[in-house]
């Protein structure tokens, strides 16, 4: 998955799980799917970081 629809699928979990009405552990199996997400996004961002820093320091210059 995409950070794009990754991220979406997080607000969407975030949404569920803000409403309340679903089963405790249900909602546990949500949140660990969501914090992995989370997760998922944070290592894309630090690639694209590192990509970026290459760019715009000669590094990557072919």
């Amino acid at each position: 998955m995409d950070f794009e629809n990754t991220l979406r699928s997080v607000d969407e979990i975030i949404a569920k799980l803000s409403e309340g009405d679903i089963p405790l552990e249900e909602a546990v199996e949500i949140y660990k799917k969501g914090a992995k997400q989370i997760s998922d996004c944070r290592k894309m961002l630090e690639n694209a970081k590192k990509d970026a820093l290459k760019v715009t320091s000669g590094e990557d210059m072919e």
